[in-house]
């Protein structure tokens, strides 16, 4: 089988899932069509008044093309999320690792799932792109699963780029806690409440570490909008997942609750929490003779063998 053949079954393969998915956006777009006529009907309300305002702008006529691209691409991102390619329990799993890794928004799960179908295409596209460009004969089967293995893999790639932010964020903010405990400690001796002094230690900190004042600002306002502080400190444990975090949540409602000085016990959780970092860098200290071995065998033990036994494999070469 020749490789124009392979291409055939691949296009014919792809012509039936786009007609699948060609008909679910019909069937959603049939479904919601009232509501986002609404929603259409504001923007280019709201257009028209912008354009109203602004007809002497030399900018004029690129705005109702700039505003109907938004409304057309808000209106895919809301169609890709109520497509049933992702279930419920999928979504509220994707939210969470879109809050984890500093991505928020109502279509950040859209996005997502719409990049990880760009992935896939990427993937499938590559993969037919180096049959043809190689001109070898495969099987039409090998040839769809190559597609298909390869588009897999391109839909991992957001995943994985997804969870690389988390942790790279999560351990921003592990290492910009003592201070940030620091800071705290000084707004309680200062007399500032909690929710003054987290929002204080947020702007104070966002320069240097802006995750962590990211989340200690959005922490600050939902206490002032939340009736109750628990929900608000419970929210900043499952957006961070640092146990430090969580520990920092607990001393504060134990405080709070039983009465105790918040200064003693964030001076206690602060010192706990640098001998915690001091002992994390003992160990990955301890762990550097061990992973230098390895660069050692393989770099420069050949070496030595080449100088030491490279004059007795000539002499025996000679004598052969």
């Amino acid at each position: 089988m020749t490789a124009p053949s392979a291409l055939q079954c691949l296009v014919l393969s792809g012509g039936l899932v786009l007609t699948a998915v060609l008909l679910a956006l019909a069937a959603v777009v049939d479904r919601e069509r009232d509501r986002f006529r609404a929603r259409l009907l504001g923007v280019v309300r709201q257009a028209s008044e912008q354009r109203a305002m602004s007809r002497n702008s030399p900018a004029a006529a690129v705005k109702p093309l700039r505003l109907s691209g938004i409304a057309l691409l808000r209106r895919v991102m809301l169609l890709s999320a109520r497509l049933p390619l992702v279930r419920k329990k999928d979504q509220e799993d994707i939210r969470r690792l879109l809050v984890r890794a500093g991505i928020r928004g109502k279509e950040s799960v859209a996005l997502f799932v719409a990049a990880k179908l760009l992935g896939f295409g990427v993937g499938a596209l590559l993969a037919v792109s180096a049959q043809l460009v190689l001109q070898t004969e495969i099987a039409p089967m090998m040839a769809l699963a190559a597609t298909v293995f390869s588009g897999f893999v391109g839909g991992l790639v957001p995943e994985a780029a997804l969870q690389r932010r988390g942790r790279t964020r999560r351990t921003a903010i592990e290492a910009a806690l003592p201070d940030a405990l620091d800071l705290l400690i000084i707004c309680a001796n200062a007399g500032y409440g909690l929710d003054v002094s987290i929002q204080r230690v947020g702007r104070e900190i966002a320069r240097f570490f802006p995750d962590l004042a990211d989340e200690l600002a959005v922490t600050a306002n939902e206490m002032q909008l939340l009736s109750d502080r628990r929900e608000a400190l419970d929210n900043l444990v499952e957006r961070t997942n640092v146990p430090a975090i969580r520990s920092l949540v607990v001393t504060l409602l134990q405080a709070q609750r039983y009465g105790t000085p918040l200064t003693q016990a964030l001076r206690t959780l602060a010192r706990e929490e640098r001998s915690a970092r001091i002992l994390a860098l003992e160990e990955r200290a301890a762990r550097i003779p061990a992973l230098i071995s390895l660069p050692l065998m393989v770099l420069i033990m050949p070496a030595v063998l080449i100088v030491v036994a490279g004059p007795a494999f000539i002499d025996i070469m000679k004598g052969l």
